[in-house]
């Protein structure tokens, strides 16, 4: 019985581990950075689409963020429009937000 209980604990064990590593295999590290009339934007936010998975941007208005290769992200500033984009493999997505009119 202990056998069993050992053999059924690893394959446990494994089957965790090979799907942590799947998950985290299909993310990729995009970076950028986002601006609005040309100036670069501070504090922007930097979501996944559908995820809790997020960032801000910093003084450059840079960002970095782990995403799904075929993912979403979302780009939004108080009083700007917000913009979606498509990550399709790319690491590099730049962004301007443009003025809301409303």
């Amino acid at each position: 019985m202990n056998n069993k209980l050992r053999f059924y604990l690893a394959s446990l064990l494994l089957f965790a581990v090979v799907r942590l590593f799947a998950a985290t295999a299909a993310d990729i590290r995009v970076t950028g950075v986002v601006v609005s009339e040309g100036e670069p934007l501070p504090g922007a936010s930097v979501l996944a689409k559908g995820t809790h998975n997020g960032t801000v941007t910093d003084v450059d208005g840079k960002y970095t963020i782990n995403v799904p290769a075929d993912g979403t992200l979302v780009f939004s500033f108080i009083g700007l429009q917000t913009h979606e984009q498509k990550v399709n493999g790319r690491t590099v997505i730049n962004v301007e937000l443009m003025p809301d009119s409303e």
